[in-house]
């Protein structure tokens, strides 16, 4: 699937009361935009890969009436139990937003018997100046960790692999 615009917001819902059953997929998801803002609860799995490419920003972000349902602060999460691309001139949190990327493969196994492994790749496209945001936490998770970009947290926390980026995050 592709998705081609100027600007694109992809938002995911509440957390979910239990974690989902993983599910591998075979597909690639392909988002190219002027402009990307990611945030919520958002759950790419049956994709086998998603690609966001930007002209200028990726944004990672927890809308308030998610990262702070029920009157506790929860981190924005991106779940994938796939490979996962962002190229863009730099990628970052907004202010006192808590984001964790995680590309999980939570045990799936390929058609040989062999675990599935996911990898997040960070890959450069432009120039940028430093972000109005300050703060912010971004935790990048996955067995393989390609970082080549402009990743960007001012004053705030930038983690890349962790056992458990939701705990992490709390």
């Amino acid at each position: 699937m592709q998705i081609n615009a100027p600007y694109v917001s992809l938002t995911g819902g509440l957390v979910p009361k239990a974690a989902p059953v993983a599910q591998a997929g075979d597909g690639t998801l392909q988002v190219e935009a002027d402009y990307i803002d990611l945030g919520g609860w958002l759950n790419l799995q049956r994709w086998a890969n998603a690609d966001f490419t930007s002209r200028g920003d990726i944004r990672f972000d927890a809308p308030p009436n998610l990262a702070y349902a029920n009157g506790i602060e929860r981190a924005g999460l991106l779940f994938s139990t796939g490979n996962l691309q962002f190229q863009a001139a730099q990628i970052y949190p907004p202010s006192d937003d808590h984001f964790v990327v995680d590309a999980n493969a939570s045990g799936i196994k390929d058609a040989s018997g062999q675990a599935l492994s996911t990898t997040v790749t960070v890959l450069p496209n432009g120039s940028s100046t430093a972000p109005l945001s300050a703060g912010g936490a971004l935790l990048i998770s996955a067995d393989h960790i390609e970082q080549g970009g402009t990743l960007r947290v001012p004053s705030g926390t930038l983690v890349l692999g962790v056992s458990d980026p939701v705990a992490q995050a709390a």
